[in-house]
């Protein structure tokens, strides 16, 4: 009310009347709720076609969410794409667990199976198992239906694009600077210490970062921060009596470099590939971009050009030409990984 009387001087009563009981707000969110739900069935039922994707992943409590979007088209050619639900999977998350829970929102939003023309997956074996994976029992389920018309099955494009981001031959420098940062970062007193020395120091950054499995784009923001304030780490590492000696070689902090180069590249086409309204032939076009830069940067460190490398060129490093083995490697995974993508856009653009 304080701030009503403040901004609606005039309109207080107005707010006075507006009741804010638990019961009387649950309810409003409920009807809300009910609302949403029935706006999204009128949508729905104007398809044409429609597509859905499909991602599992766990929360801090260790519980299951199954994440579902749904895209349609309708006659005159309007696109909706909405994320429709969270599920969370108290007990096993096998193929079959999906599938009944998928055919329930399906049932229960007014899609039929006879207008899914495409499914997109995580990858995770209970989505594509031969035998059991979701995806199979819904080929299954359709065929049971008399539904013949091929479905479109992809594995999500940022999924494969972070398994060739790990694939990267620098595994040594990564553990070494994770292990540094869980030292410092792990540990109360520790994290307390360091973070004023870096005030001390006026360091550029105030503090690192930790690195996440599940955040792909947390490698990248941890390499560059501990590469811009490595001499700070270093100097606090010695004197916590922990083993630096990793970096203070400097072919490693060459090494270090270049992954921190090499993944800032990657975090970038991860952002290009993220984001609403993106169609399957745009995400390639970003794909297939990628691998001719990385034709380029191999052909350019083979020749000791390291203009797409800036804190790689910064340290002076002593062996260019090795470096562009490891780029040829990863432009190799992106290559195997995307053949299937590959074959399938040609197919849809066609």
């Amino acid at each position: 009310m304080a701030v009503a009387e403040n901004l609606f001087p005039t309109k207080r009563n107005i707010f006075e009347s507006i009741c804010l009981s638990p019961r009387t707000v649950t309810r409003r969110v409920e009807e809300m709720s009910f609302d949403l739900n029935n706006s999204l069935k009128n949508i729905f039922g104007n398809f044409k076609y429609f597509s859905i994707a499909l991602d599992t992943s766990t929360d801090r409590r260790d519980t299951s969410q199954l994440v579902i979007f749904v895209r349609g088209i309708t006659e005159t050619y309007q696109i909706f794409e909405e994320f429709v639900k969270v599920i969370p999977i108290m007990g096993t998350v096998t193929g079959t667990d999906v599938f009944l829970h998928l055919m329930e929102l399906l049932t229960e939003l007014n899609l039929p199976l006879a207008k899914l023309v495409g499914i997109t997956t995580d990858g995770a074996p209970s989505m594509v198992g031969n035998k059991k994976g979701t995806i199979t029992l819904l080929q299954n389920e359709m065929e049971k239906f008399g539904i013949e018309h091929n479905l479109v099955k992809i594995h999500c494009i940022v999924h494969q694009e972070a398994l060739v981001a790990k694939s990267v031959r620098l595994r040594e420098t990564m553990d070494a600077v994770v292990n540094a940062v869980n030292f410092i970062l792990s540990r109360g007193l520790n994290h307390r210490q360091f973070r004023q020395f870096l005030i001390d120091t006026e360091a550029e950054y105030g503090d690192l970062l930790y690195f996440c499995n599940v955040r792909w784009l947390s490698r990248g923001s941890m390499l560059k921060r501990f590469f811009h304030i490595r001499e700070d780490v270093i100097i606090f590492l010695e004197e916590k009596n922990y083993d630096a000696s990793y970096f203070r070689n400097t072919d490693n902090i060459s090494k270090l470099a270049f992954f921190v180069d090499i993944t800032s590249h990657l975090n970038d086409l991860n952002l290009k590939l993220q984001g609403s309204n993106k169609f399957i032939h745009q995400m390639y076009a970003e794909i297939t971009a990628f691998e001719n830069k990385l034709k380029l940067w191999e052909l350019q460190l083979q020749k000791g050009n390291m203009t797409h490398f800036v804190n790689f060129l910064s340290t002076n490093p002593t062996d260019v030409p090795e470096y562009a083995n490891i780029v040829m490697e990863l432009r190799s995974e992106f290559s195997s990984l995307f053949m299937d993508l590959r074959v399938k856009c040609a197919y849809i653009i066609f």
